[in-house]
């Protein structure tokens, strides 16, 4: 129903009666109500203004329906002032223009205006109205001083006034779309559909029964709702409110059909199948878009699970770091392998895909006999589990250790069907093993056998030949006088030295031989299946290829002679330990002969 309103214009003692507000308008959204508030807050604060204010006339008052926060606070929402009193806003409203009232107690039009009474002396206003026409109200500012009205804020009050309008037209096309759908409602209850409206701001104005039910919502629950605050997560929604903006503003072209994901109120995800429309006024405006959904999340998900299982599993037998494979138990054929295999193998997919046993011919010939033999159990067991650790030689010669487990798969009845393998490269594994162990066993400095590992040996090579009435002898060895080497070529030439020393020894000693170092200068010799004398005439020739080496070294060549003493071993030996003390015996009384002496022990 038509309103219409009489407003006084001031100092013509003129009424005029002007529309206004109908009951078809729609109600002010409390969104667009804060924005409101917020630039009148902006506006008083920016300006000092006694009072800002955005009035709504009726057809017999005018009342503050918005007010910008100061100190004072002289207009309290929803004040009413009676029409026919020649309110300022009355003439703005009667003129449908903007008004300047620089100092009303100097004019004689606004000297008797109830605002006046307020100490209002100065104003300005707009009016403000609907799209078709209608009159919402003004927006003002008073105060008790003159207000400063220049460009600047002229400008920014019609830029307020504009946007309110901007708001009163967004909300009338809102709700001229929701009619406009309300009367299709009939014609969208297709079961299982979602028929929606959204206006520019992506607020919803319309969804179909049907709709709410599948998204678990009511009607007001979504109604002046916006849709991507409902259904967007919260990390994605800035871009999903700008690709839209750009959809609406026509930067960017709208999906005719789009598969989105949404969560319902209850929390379930489904997969909707959208068909998106932009909706036009009847001067081809934009001002919203109208799309219908088809719950597709069955189907999707199907589709979407093989591709995502098919693409998994690649992206997984790819990157797994290690050879995977799957064959047939029935024809124990090579059904996928991936492509690790040809990188570590050094042998080609398709070799193995026409003989599934080629990967045998690279096994090491050691362990090969092994391998073939739990391959042909794991087969004539029906268990189809394989585990095993062997070497492989590569093409190149190198030589590559691997771990690799076969388990089995079966069907739907318990059958086992498919096998499963995956060799894992260990190869640094071994070679980590084999330094801790050689850590264990050598001496840092000069590579041969350590203290620990040499007595160790020593019982090992004692039991053996006590067991077996074999020859065994041991020598202990001195570098004569090592310390002047170091005091007079220091530490460094002193290493070096030691080195030199080991070296030699080594090369007058035989392969079965094992040399120790037991302290600083002093070492020690096991020689297996030796008699005393073979092993005195060894101990006299590592004596002699000491004496004749030479190291050198910054100021001059470093000689050197070792004492060794001698011992073998007895019928009364108990352990190890008394062929070292003979020995160690014999070298201190090679010392004590004047070094570079060979003794035997007694």
């Amino acid at each position: 129903m038509k309103k219409n309103a009489s407003v006084k214009l001031a100092g013509k003692n003129l009424f005029k009666n002007i529309a206004i507000t109908s009951d078809q308008k729609p109600e002010i959204e409390e969104a667009t109500k804060r924005r409101w508030k917020r630039l009148l807050d902006l506006l008083t604060a920016a300006y000092k203004m006694k009072a800002s204010l955005i009035m709504k006339i009726s057809e017999e008052a005018i009342s503050v329906f918005l007010t910008g926060e100061n100190e004072i606070n002289l207009f309290r929402e929803n004040e009413r002032q009676l029409l026919g009193k020649g309110l300022y806003c009355e003439t703005v409203l009667g003129e449908a223009k903007s008004l300047y009232v620089k100092n009303a107690l100097e004019d004689d039009i606004w000297k008797d205006n109830p605002d006046v009474k307020k100490n209002m002396t100065s104003y300005f206003g707009i009016p403000l109205k609907w799209p078709d026409g209608e009159f919402f109200g003004t927006l003002c500012v008073l105060d008790s001083k003159e207000i400063p009205v220049g460009d600047e804020f002229s400008r920014i009050i019609m830029e307020f006034g504009n946007s309110v309008e901007k708001d009163l037209e967004i909300l009338s096309e809102k709700k001229k779309l929701k009619f406009e759908m309300e009367k299709a409602q009939l014609f969208l209850e297709i079961p299982g559909n979602i028929v929606l409206a959204l206006d520019t701001e992506a607020n919803i104005t319309f969804v179909n029964y049907e709709g709410g039910k599948i998204l678990g919502y009511t009607e007001d629950e979504l109604i002046n709702h916006n849709w991507f605050e409902l259904f967007v997560p919260e990390n994605k929604l800035e871009k999903a409110k700008k690709v839209y903006s750009s959809i609406i503003n026509g930067e960017k072209k709208h999906l005719d059909i789009d598969y989105k994901p949404l969560k319902t109120k209850s929390g379930e995800t489904r997969i909707i199948c959208w068909h998106n429309s932009l909706c036009r006024d009847e001067n081809g405006r934009v001002i919203g878009t109208i799309s219908s959904g088809r719950d597709t999340t069955d189907e999707f998900y199907l589709r979407k699970t093989i591709d995502f299982e098919k693409e998994m599993f690649s992206q997984i037998a790819e990157n797994i770091g290690e050879i995977l494979w799957i064959k047939d138990t029935e024809t124990d054929s090579m059904i996928f392998i991936n492509s690790l295999y040809e990188q570590l193998w050094g042998r080609s997919k398709k070799e193995i895909y026409g003989d599934a046993k080629s990967f045998m011919y690279n096994v090491h010939p050691e362990d090969r006999k092994r391998v073939e033999d739990a391959y042909e159990f794991m087969k004539s067991s029906g268990t189809w589990r394989f585990d095993e650790e062997f070497r492989i030689i590569r093409e190149d010669g190198e030589i590559l250790w691997f771990k690799s487990r076969t388990f089995p798969v079966h069907d739907e009845d318990g059958s086992i069907y498919r096998s499963v393998g995956v060799a894992e490269n260990i190869t640094p594994k071994k070679e980590m093993e084999k330094k801790l162990s050689d850590l264990a066993l050598i001496d840092d400095l000069t590579g041969i056998y350590n203290r620990r590992y040499f007595f160790s040996k020593g019982d090992e090579e004692f039991s053996r030949a006590k067991r077996y009435k074999h020859e065994m002898s041991v020598m202990m060895l001195d570098i004569d006088y090592f310390k002047k080497v170091n005091d007079s070529f220091g530490h460094h030439y002193g290493d070096l030295t030691l080195k030199e020393f080991c070296k030699s020894c080594t090369n007058s000693l035989r392969k079965t031989d094992i040399f120790g170092r037991i302290g600083g200068e002093e070492f020690a010799v096991i020689l297996p299946e030796t008699d005393e004398y073979s092993c005195s005439m060894i101990a006299e020739r590592l004596k002699q290829n000491v004496e004749e080496m030479v190291t050198p070294a910054e100021n001059g060549e470093i000689r050197i002679t070792t004492s060794i003493g001698i011992s073998s071993l007895r019928k009364s030996d108990s352990d190890f330990e008394e062929i070292v003390k003979r020995a160690d015996k014999a070298l201190y009384r090679a010392k004590d002969a004047g070094r570079n002496k060979v003794m035997i022990g007694i």
